[in-house]
């Protein structure tokens, strides 16, 4: 389980999503769905749910929006 500052608790798939993003963007780029898909090995349909979950919660944002790829996540200034 993961502890926010912003008071947020993430555990299971939702604290795996997470730690990708996060690990990520500390080199600079945020993830696309299909890069969290391959990197977390979580079925597409459940890292949509996930995704849509945390952007609800305010811990990841959609980031710069690519024509074929969609929206990069990253993790929200809220954080």
């Amino acid at each position: 389980m993961l502890h926010l500052s912003s008071g947020v608790r993430l555990e299971g798939d939702e604290e795996i999503v997470y730690r990708q993003v996060d690990l990520e963007q500390a080199g600079g780029d945020g993830m696309y769905l299909a890069d969290l898909v391959e990197s977390t090995g979580i079925p597409e349909p459940r890292v949509r749910e996930v995704l849509a979950s945390l952007v609800s919660q305010e811990v990841l944002a959609e980031g710069v929006r690519d024509d074929q790829l969609g929206a990069r996540y990253v993790t929200s200034r809220a954080v």
